[in-house]
């Protein structure tokens, strides 16, 4: 616990700082000293890159040339600003900038209004490029300590090509020295467009220290996104995700609305940290089968507020080999989301399996899901299943008064160990549930109460059942748990789409009782059958003395024997009642609201 604190202090402190050094950096003014002047649309006169952006008169006629201006100054904060827009006629790029060291801003010179840069013609190359050529190791004066890149003030129209390109020797993990790269959006907009971030490493395959390449969004709104007809590296067939990021730590996200994935996630995170501080939407997508978010040997916490609203998709999060020990998602507020299950088709993504599931958990140990989809999704969100989980190890934390999503399971469980735990502090506001755990080759854990889910050992083929509590973890035998045709289970090679699972749950005539209900029958049923043996013998007795006459007129024990019983399951009816109570589900309903966040916390 002492290790997940501090490292959850860490990320929230570089986190501020992070935020603070953008916040002091932007507020400092640009001036003749530091200022490179750039205008598309006006002849060049000028004979060298040296001499222009210096005046009005000598502006910059290319970022090309602009870009290698701010290399000879390589100051500490350098301003490039853009006079009028660029509409598109002509390609447009800023030269190789890794050689820049310093804070670089691109902004409008009239910040009251954003300058459009249309990147229609731009198809080559992209906007901004940092590519190091070889490593720095060899000449130790040659490491810049800090690079950052800012673009404040645009509009990014019709881009094919990637906007920000970084393909650099990422430092590692375990590095002495850690100089950083940083890049980030203020206050600008991604119109139509498909890449926005491209991050690969060069040597890549290694354990990066995340926080040496750091990406910032702050008010910037991506909209009318669409697929890149750019290749993600090292595949022929998958295109490159909006964000796609191997070895980096995203701090801070945009809003995206009215936007469509067909082919690819809007994030991709790899050997990364995705830690929004501050609070951004989620609009009107559609995400085909495509994850919202794909984390690949990453992590994240979630500071902000997320309203993820309108969206069309299967898969909100897609996780393998997850490196962290929770996840928190107790500020993520959905609403109104939908799955169109029967156009679902299994798609694989740079060779990782989809699954129709709204999580995705794969090859992943340890961990626990807290807070998932309980008090923040309303009840028109759907899909197929909850969390799939497969060769991994985790524990899902849930209210089952507040479980409102629509969904056909809440495990498909394939060789993993899950465990199901209910928290709440009032034994009565209990509301069964109709969502079993399918799979196969598992063990399954769970608390006392969640025996009462309808079906919940009805579908996992080979799967151990445990009972969990805090002293002790039993082996529940499930044979006393009938089951009337039991959902099909799960098989390792396949999982089947709606078009073709059988998706009909059914549970025995009568409610399911408590393991103490139960326990209170079979002893009144023991007691019972004692008492009626008992009341046989000395029924045998009394005819042998009435036939001796020996005890006249006695009366019969039979009658005796039915009040007895009677009795008996009276008090156990009463009994279950009290343990049991029934809850008329027609009157239970979710209300969907956002309450403070500290309720929350």
């Amino acid at each position: 616990m002492i290790k997940k604190l501090n490292l959850y202090k860490i990320l929230l402190f570089i986190l501020l700082l992070n935020i603070f050094v953008v916040f002091v950096s932007s507020q400092q003014s640009c001036n003749s000293t530091n200022t490179i002047l750039v205008n598309y649309n006006v002849p060049k006169n000028y004979s060298s890159f040296k001499d222009c952006g210096v005046n009005d008169d000598q502006v910059c006629i290319s970022f090309e040339d602009a870009g290698n201006r701010a290399i000879l100054l390589s100051k500490s904060f350098v301003c490039i600003e853009i006079i009028s827009d660029i509409n598109g006629s002509i390609p447009i790029s800023f030269s190789n900038l890794y050689k820049f060291c310093g804070s670089l801003w691109i902004t409008a010179k009239n910040t009251s209004v954003n300058i459009n840069i249309d990147g229609s013609n731009s198809k080559q190359q992209p906007f901004l490029t940092i590519e190091q050529e070889v490593p720095d190791q060899s000449n130790s004066t040659d490491i810049c300590q800090s690079r950052s890149f800012n673009f404040r003030y645009l509009n990014f129209i019709n881009w094919y090509q990637t906007i920000a390109y970084v393909n650099i020797y990422q430092v590692l993990k375990f590095s002495i020295n850690k100089p950083t790269t940083e890049i980030n959006f203020v206050n600008s907009n991604i119109i139509s467009s498909g890449s926005i971030v491209m991050v690969y490493p060069k040597n890549v395959g290694q354990i990066y220290h995340s926080e040496s390449m750091i990406l910032n969004f702050f008010s910037t709104i991506a909209y009318n996104l669409k697929t890149s007809g750019l290749l993600a590296p090292n595949s022929s067939t998958d295109k490159i995700s909006p964000i796609h990021v191997v070895g980096g730590f995203l701090s801070n996200m945009l809003r995206v609305s009215n936007s469509t994935f067909l082919s690819t996630p809007f994030l991709y995170l790899e050997g990364g940290i995705v830690s929004p501080l501050l609070d951004f939407s989620v609009l009107n997508n559609n995400f085909s089968v495509n994850p919202f978010m794909m984390l690949i040997d990453s992590t994240f916490f979630f500071n902000g507020n997320i309203n993820f609203k309108d969206n069309q998709l299967s898969t909100f999060i897609f996780i393998s080999r997850y490196i962290s020990s929770q996840i928190n998602f107790n500020k993520i507020y959905f609403t109104n989301n939908t799955s169109n299950q029967l156009l679902y088709e299994k798609k694989k993504y740079l060779n990782y399996q989809y699954e129709n599931s709204f999580a995705v958990v794969k090859d992943s140990y340890d961990f626990v899901i807290s807070n998932f989809l309980i008090y923040n999704l309303n009840p028109n969100t759907t899909g197929n299943c909850l969390i799939f989980v497969e060769n991994s190890k985790l524990t899902l934390q849930y209210s089952p008064p507040n479980f409102p999503i629509q969904v056909q399971h809440i495990f498909i469980t394939i060789n993993s160990s899950i465990a199901l735990e209910v928290a709440y502090t009032n034994v009565s506001s209990l509301i069964p549930i109709e969502l079993p755990i399918v799979g196969n080759y598992s063990q399954v854990n769970i608390t006392l109460e969640s025996i009462n889910i309808n079906g919940i050992f009805c579908g996992c083929n080979d799967c151990d059942y445990y009972l969990l509590s805090s002293s002790f973890s039993e082996k529940i035998n499930t044979t006393n748990y009938n089951c009337v045709n039991p959902t099909p289970t799960q098989t390792l090679t396949s999982i089947p789409t709606p078009t073709s699972t059988s998706t009909s749950i059914s549970t025995s005539t009568y409610p399911k009782v408590s393991i103490r209900t139960r326990n209170i029958i079979i002893i009144t049923v023991i007691l019972g059958t004692v008492s009626t043996g008992s009341l046989i013998i000395l029924s045998l007795v009394y005819r042998v003395y009435k036939n001796k006459k020996f005890i006249p007129n006695t009366p019969s024990t039979d009658e005796k024997s039915s009040g007895f019983n009677d009795n008996l399951y009276a008090v156990a009816e009463e009994d279950e009642k009290a343990v049991s109570p029934i809850i008329d589900l027609a009157v239970v309903s979710y209300e969907h609201g956002i309450d403070d966040d500290a309720e929350y916390d």
